[in-house]
């Protein structure tokens, strides 16, 4: 249900018994069930013939919803005194059509402190903290930082290659880092006229990081068309792209 701006939800299950506690009204006991999605405490017009029909109901135009999403007007509410654990008050009780459970809303159980310890004690676990003072740097509040081991690479390759990372490094296509998060391992291939081409592979660290977007590589005859109306051109050198 809403009431004004607040909500009542009610979920039911047969498997399990719903909490309850007993909160007297006139001196008189009654079990009210938990609902702490509710802001306000409700009974239904059974209840209210059979056990307060005593207390003057009172009007009242406060829109309600219930759980499926339906509106309606409550029948009204009445005042009563309502005592639980040696303090007692009055409060106000809304009366619903149709039948129901006693339940007991926020309202209530804020002001006489209603509370349900579903959780009487929480045991730290000893191998969590021997595994935090083994592994201390895995387990630090800052961001960690993780190294891939590299590919082994043949020694009659390790000079070509390490002039091949100098030279992209001089052209400014490289630059060195002391750590990334998008780390690349460097493959090594091995050219016809003895050469050694570099490539990066991806798949390990990058390629979860990318955001695909799916551009269709246009047809020859489409590609032509283009070219046909154009006046000047140019070339790329792919050779060490």
């Amino acid at each position: 249900m809403i009431v004004g701006n607040f909500k009542v939800f009610h979920v039911r299950t047969d498997d399990y018994n719903p909490f309850t506690v007993v909160f007297k009204i006139n001196n008189k006991p009654y079990n009210f069930i938990f609902d702490c999605g509710a802001s306000i405490s409700a009974c239904c017009c059974d209840t209210y013939l059979k056990e307060f029909q005593n207390f003057r109901l009172i009007r009242c135009t406060t829109l309600l919803r219930d759980y499926n999403g339906d509106t309606f007007v409550p029948e009204g509410q009445f005042m009563a005194d309502v005592e639980y654990n040696g303090r007692a008050t009055q409060m106000e009780f809304f009366v619903v059509p149709n039948g129901g459970p006693n339940l007991v809303g926020r309202d209530w159980m804020q002001l006489f402190n209603v509370k349900t310890n579903l959780i009487n004690n929480i045991l730290v676990n000893s191998e969590t903290d021997k595994l935090k003072n083994k592994y201390p740097l895995r387990f630090r509040e800052e961001i960690g930082k993780f190294t891939y081991q590299e590919r082994p690479v043949l020694f009659a390759y390790k000079k070509i290659i390490e002039d091949g990372l100098d030279k992209l490094e001089m052209e400014g296509i490289i630059t060195p880092v002391d750590s990334s998060e998008c780390v690349k391992l460097l493959v090594p291939v091995l050219k016809v006229n003895g050469s050694i081409r570099l490539y990066g592979d991806y798949k390990i660290a990058i390629n979860k990081h990318l955001k695909y977007f799916n551009f269709p590589l246009p047809r020859i005859e489409e590609v032509f068309e283009k070219l046909s109306r154009g006046q000047h051109f140019s070339k790329t050198d792919l050779t060490v792209a």
